[in-house]
């Protein structure tokens, strides 16, 4: 079994989460040019060998870190709003895509949370979703995976670079 397949992406970093950034679209910190430069490599045929080889390291470290190195989307899934109120490690959160939720109505429909009503705070050690002054969490179904959370991350040390959450 190949690094590839036992460190898959749709594994990586698990903490509750699901990458929606696919295998094929991810940005990678290791071009192949840049590992044959390294390796002082001139010929072409071990091409893709290098890069399996470069994006296996990544995913490993990525798992053994629990942090992306380089920007991935998200999505979480939670029965409860208290589910969703810390998302789990994965890096620095830039964004908040979209919040779905199953509404209490009868019958129950998807809706889309207003980003108005919400907001993202990036503490040094975790990242909260809260609900902004004057607004309220809405009335969920009872039953499971009731909010659906997506979001964008970014390695952690573009936060101190940038200065931004």
């Amino acid at each position: 079994m190949s690094l590839l397949n036992k460190f898959s992406v749709a594994r990586l970093p698990s903490r509750d989460l699901v990458p929606r950034t696919t295998y094929g679209d991810r940005t990678w910190l290791v071009s192949t040019a840049e590992a044959k430069e390294h390796l002082r490599v001139s010929f072409d045929e071990d091409d893709s060998y290098i890069l399996r080889l470069t994006q296996a390291a990544q995913m490993f470290c990525e798992h053994y870190t629990g942090q992306v190195f380089t920007p991935m989307e998200y999505g979480l899934w939670a029965d409860t709003w208290e589910g969703t109120m810390t998302v789990p490690n994965v890096s620095s959160v830039t964004s908040i895509t979209s919040i779905k939720y199953y509404n209490d109505a009868s019958p129950s429909v998807q809706i889309t949370w207003s980003s108005a009503e919400y907001g993202l705070a990036n503490d040094i050690d975790r990242t909260r979703i809260y609900v902004k002054d004057t607004y309220s969490y809405p009335s969920l179904r009872n039953g499971l995976s009731n909010v659906e959370v997506i979001f964008t991350c970014k390695a952690p040390w573009e936060r101190l670079s940038t200065g931004t959450g």
